[in-house]
């Protein structure tokens, strides 16, 4: 797996990030902005006391949005996703269990391609309280991919 470098990122210019990742607004293609929903997100919005500045949607799923952000303290592109607003108190904890289990199996030479967030963090806003893992950015995402 080849994780990105700064030279190895242009938004302006890159085909890969099509258009309608690319609007900071809300649109109607996901209706779930509300209490317990998702969080509204702009591009240029700074997260966990100014670390991470948001630069670009990269995906979206059923329980999180996905974005593209520059980490202040290591200068390094990362993935934010942030769940959707009160999920069930049982979440955040299976989300640990699962990083636990894949932090001790990476520990042992296990397999790279499986990955986990190096860090978290709660944003509370006006939809509930998020929780946020941090994740390496990795590269495209699967639409993309199917191309090759």
């Amino acid at each position: 797996m080849r994780f990105l470098s700064d030279t190895d990122l242009d938004l302006e210019t890159d085909p890969d990030f099509p258009d309608d990742f690319q609007s900071p607004q809300i649109n109607s293609e996901y209706p779930m902005y509300g209490v317990g929903g998702y969080h509204p997100v702009h591009l240029g919005d700074l997260y966990d006391d100014g670390r991470y500045r948001i630069v670009h949607k990269i995906g979206a799923g059923d329980t999180s949005m996905i974005w593209l952000a520059r980490d202040s303290s290591s200068w390094s592109w990362v993935a934010l996703r942030i769940l959707m607003g009160d999920q069930p108190s049982g979440v955040e904890e299976n989300i640990v269990k699962c990083h636990n289990i894949l932090a001790r199996h990476g520990q042992d030479g296990g397999d790279p391609r499986f990955i986990t967030y190096t860090r978290y963090f709660h944003i509370d806003g006006p939809n509930g309280r998020h929780l946020c893992l941090v994740l390496p950015f990795c590269g495209p995402n699967l639409r993309v991919g199917k191309k090759y």
